[in-house]
């Protein structure tokens, strides 16, 4: 499906990070509200994709609630937060801000993922290749720990069709 003039325009506002400035406030406001008008789960799909993730998780955990969340993308989240780095010799949340949001947004894709509490399957994300990158691939010890702690069914592709990146920035 393509997304039309409107849906390309709202997501170049929602990936402008304007709401991480001073104002914050009235901005999240602004973008939990575009938000809210998203239209199709390969609009918030294409979020994702786009995101730059050195503007924190709270975004994406709004997406991961959202009722128009795919599956897919959920499991993109889930990889591209690099797991196994929050799972690595933990026991529960840890007490850095970041990582305990991290750690609480990667639970909660799992309990969505695994309970099948997500609308819709149909966007494609094979944890194996997601843009050419192996998440599957453990080269070192600590990550082979925390990577032990991610259940079976998150390494399982989703199914759908694949959804390619647009170039939105």
């Amino acid at each position: 499906m393509a997304l039309t003039e409107r849906q390309l325009a709202r997501l170049k506002y929602l990936l402008e990070g304007v709401w991480l400035m001073p104002d914050r406030d009235e901005l999240v406001a602004k973008f939990r509200q575009s938000l809210s008008e998203v239209e199709s789960s390969e609009e918030l799909h294409q979020f994702v994709l786009n995101y730059n993730w050195g503007d924190g998780v709270d975004r994406l955990a709004e997406v991961v609630n959202h009722p128009l969340c795919d599956y897919g993308t959920a499991l993109l989240v889930f990889w591209a937060s690099e797991p196994w780095c929050h799972y690595s010799k933990l026991e529960g949340p840890p007490s850095d801000d970041f990582q305990r949001e991290s750690y609480v947004l990667l639970k909660t894709i799992e309990r969505k993922c695994l309970s099948e509490a997500f609308q819709t399957a149909s966007i494609k994300v094979d944890p194996s290749n997601i843009d050419g990158f192996n998440y599957l691939e453990i080269n070192a010890d600590w990550q082979r720990d925390g990577f032990k702690r991610i259940p079976l069914g998150m390494t399982w592709p989703s199914p759908g069709e694949e959804v390619l990146r647009l170039n939105l920035t």
